[in-house]
């Protein structure tokens, strides 16, 4: 394990030039979540080329640094210093363009995913209450909800629900479980994630309710004149006017 890691750092000093010269830092920081909220800030600091440089340092000294770096390059269109850095073969890189052009599609995804929350992310921060959504959110480990609940007790739910949003993105399926969890405590905010306008959610109501008053005047036809009656009532719905 430990030469393993001593050889993704190898292959990574050798790309040393490279990245400081390619890289646009700010480009790969919101990927990049092994590393601390204040790196990034004295990062964000510094310029361009001294920017690089000052990740570069920085990576290789976190946990994971590896994985988030290669799917940060590969998301932000260094290709070619990904593959260099993961060590691939001209002929394995070719190989695996068909699967990259899957994991692109997958990664634009997870993207827009993201950035539907942190467009939302003030407003979670403000309005949930960390300790209600914990127990539905089966994508992070007790210790993290261990220590978004003392947060709350401590704290405020303010900040508690500052470092559940920081720890969601971190975790596989965290959209989902996340949007599931916001629909059966806050269902206008769990909207506003998953994209959906108030418009968008009132013109979905009208089409539901169009669909049942129809139903219930061809069912009252198909029953007799009695039932039949309904069809006498006007129907001024016109689904293309929402």
């Amino acid at each position: 394990m430990e030469a393993d890691q001593e050889e993704k750092k190898r292959r990574f000093e050798k790309c040393r030039d490279q990245f400081v010269k390619e890289v646009t830092a700010t480009e790969l920081l919101p990927h990049l979540y092994c590393l601390e909220a204040s790196v990034k800030k004295q990062v964000k600091q510094e310029s361009p080329q001294a920017a690089a440089q000052k990740l570069f340092d920085e990576l290789v000294k976190c946990e994971y640094w590896y994985e988030d770096l290669t799917k940060a390059l590969y998301k932000t269109g260094y290709e070619s210093l990904a593959d260099e850095i993961s060590g691939k073969t001209h002929d394995e890189a070719v190989t695996s363009t068909s699967d990259n052009s899957q994991q692109k599609m997958e990664e634009t995804k997870v993207e827009e995913k993201e950035r539907l929350f942190q467009k939302c992310k003030e407003r979670f921060v403000k309005e949930i209450t960390p300790s209600e959504l914990l127990p539905l959110l089966d994508c992070l480990e007790p210790s993290v909800k261990k220590l978004v609940n003392t947060l709350e007790d401590n704290v405020g739910h303010q900040a508690a629900a500052q470092k559940l949003s920081d720890e969601l993105v971190k975790h596989d399926n965290w959209y989902e479980d996340l949007t599931k969890a916001l629909y059966k405590t806050n269902k206008s905010l769990a909207d506003e994630i998953s994209g959906k306008t108030c418009d968008e959610g009132s013109r979905e109501e009208k089409l539901d309710f169009s669909k049942i008053f129809l139903k219930n005047m061809d069912d009252g036809a198909k029953k007799g004149p009695d039932m039949g009656k309904i069809q006498d009532v006007e129907l001024k719905f016109n689904p293309n006017e929402y």
